[in-house]
């Protein structure tokens, strides 16, 4: 159970128009660790399937998911890979002091 969340771009802005002329709305969350989130989306149609009694592929999702994260994971460790040579550079090199 989530306490508290955000709530960004077009989901937000709908929200408000829907306070502001007073249209019932729900806005349904997941916890997430970047945006956009795939794997979070997949496991929320997943768990609303199953409110609704509705069956939901999501196997295409979470594969794209997963090859997302995958590629995050690669960005990510070439990132490291990239300041650990600027700081080398940076070590070995006097006009950069």
């Amino acid at each position: 159970q989530m306490n508290e969340g955000v709530l960004t771009g077009m989901s937000s802005s709908l929200m408000i128009k829907c306070c502001g002329s007073d249209v019932p709305a729900t806005s349904l969350m997941v916890e997430t660790t970047y945006i956009p989130d795939v794997l979070a989306a997949a496991s929320l149609m997943k768990i609303l399937g199953e409110i609704l009694g509705v069956k939901v592929g999501t196997d295409e999702l979470t594969k794209a998911g997963r090859e997302i994260e995958e590629k995050f994971r690669e960005n990510l460790e070439q990132m490291k890979i990239g300041q650990e040579n600027f700081k080398e550079m940076h070590q070995q090199l006097p006009m950069y002091r």
